[in-house]
């Protein structure tokens, strides 16, 4: 009998263990047994080593603050962690070398008990320099919910598929990383960038995101509303049950479409997608049955010129035909957007947006001068010109972007001369 009581003595009493030091920073490590908050008045916090977040015990950070990983320490959640910055206050995970080796593990997921929840919620976070973000063990029961935010050079985002009850990222982008996101059955990634990664986002529903300069773009048999350009391979999906494929312009990448296999006794939503002027192939098919790609823009309605862009049986009779039919109704990019979802980094005067994200219409505040005439331009993601309003000559603008479709979109502000600020939009 002393054996248990000797156990919950230490869960009782174990504590949280910190130490201020001179140059303003709070190293921590050890163990959470309760709801804690890390503050940005004691921050940057450092990770000295491993930090575990039991079950039923909150871990909350405010807006501002940085944590710091020494080499190999990681965070191992069991239980929740809150990280909500603002647009204007972000929370930063980062490693404490001060260059940019990756050097930590992010996140250790841990729990298989499906009567308790585990939660990481992000946003307004960047995540940098890490092996891998979110390392997942056991962490099949719960919610990630990821917004507003950044991953940027890290070794992996996450290299295994996340089973958790539901995985939900939006307006966040992915930026120079090697395995960037592979998914998980229940993920829904919704207007995101990627961008110069090795591997971009497998095994997820993806909506209105862009994919620019990756090896590997998207693997998943679910992708509406979003641009594809220059990647090496753009999508690698199959043709089959639950394949929705559609509304999407894949253009100027090495392979458009990967097609792994088909499967004709399915009617899969394949279709008015722009798939255009790839370099090597618009597609390529690599299973044995035939099957049909209807209605879809091939920016031509020359049947000679979509036939060569096709790898399929007629060019290796180990595979199965493509037939096809097209709509020359389309348009296309002729060239790539100058801009994803972050702000651009370079603005020449101080700018103020707000709310936002928002619901309803935008203020856009700026230094300005009484001599001048300002434009502000408002921009899909994927850089067309909605909106424009000329000859402002004061330094606040209201944005009407109460009846756009919720989505990112960018904010330009330009003088006779040059554009002065670029700024992210998330209308809800």
């Amino acid at each position: 009998m002393k054996q248990p009581f000797i156990a919950l003595c230490t869960i009782l009493f174990a504590t949280l263990f910190t130490t201020q030091n001179s140059i303003a920073q709070t190293n921590i490590s050890g163990s959470i047994y309760s709801d804690t908050t890390l503050t940005k008045a004691n921050s940057p916090y450092i990770i000295t080593d491993d930090l575990v977040i039991f079950q039923g015990a909150e871990l909350t950070l405010e807006p501002g603050v940085t944590i710091k990983y020494n080499l190999n320490k990681k965070i191992v959640l069991r239980g929740t962690l809150v990280a909500e910055g603002t647009s204007t206050d972000s929370i930063k995970f980062t490693n404490n070398t001060g260059d940019n080796t990756t050097t930590y593990s992010c996140f250790k997921l841990e729990n298989s008990n499906a009567n308790i929840k585990q939660k990481l919620s992000m946003n307004y976070c960047i995540v940098e320099y890490s092996l891998e973000v979110f390392d997942q063990v056991s962490g099949k029961y719960g919610t990630i919910a990821i917004s507003n935010s950044t991953f940027r050079q890290n070794k992996n985002v996450s290299s295994n598929t996340i089973s958790h009850d539901t995985v939900y990222i939006s307006n966040t982008s992915f930026l120079n990383n090697n395995y960037c996101f592979a998914g998980g059955s229940y993920a829904e990634v919704n207007n995101c960038e990627f961008r110069n990664n090795y591997i971009a986002a497998n095994a997820c529903r993806i909506d209105s995101c862009v994919f620019i300069e990756n090896v590997r773009g998207a693997g998943a048999n679910y992708i509406k509303n979003s641009l594809f350009y220059n990647n090496k391979t753009a999508i690698s999906t199959t043709y089959g049950p639950g394949t929705y494929i559609t509304n999407n312009e894949i253009s100027y990448n090495d392979t458009g479409i990967w097609i792994q296999a088909g499967f004709n006794h399915q009617s899969p939503q394949f279709k008015e997608n722009k798939i255009c002027h790839n370099n090597t192939w618009n597609i390529y098919y690599s299973y044995n049955n035939n099957i049909p790609l209807d209605n879809n823009c091939w920016c031509t309605n020359d049947s000679v010129k979509i036939r060569a862009t096709i790898r399929d049986g007629y060019i290796d009779n180990s595979n199965g035909l493509i037939s096809f039919t097209y709509n020359d109704t389309c348009t296309i990019i002729s060239t790539p957007p100058t801009t994803g979802i972050n702000n651009v980094a370079g603005n020449t005067i101080n700018t103020k947006l707000y709310p936002n994200p928002t619901y309803g219409n935008t203020i856009l505040e700026y230094s300005y001068n009484r001599n001048e005439q300002y434009t502000v331009t408002i921009k899909t993601i994927t850089g067309k010109t909605i909106y424009i309003q000329r000859y402002i000559s004061n330094g606040k603008v209201t944005l009407p972007t109460n009846n756009l479709p919720a989505g990112i979109y960018i904010i330009q502000l330009q003088d006779s001369k040059q554009v002065l600020a670029t700024e992210k939009l998330a209308v809800q």
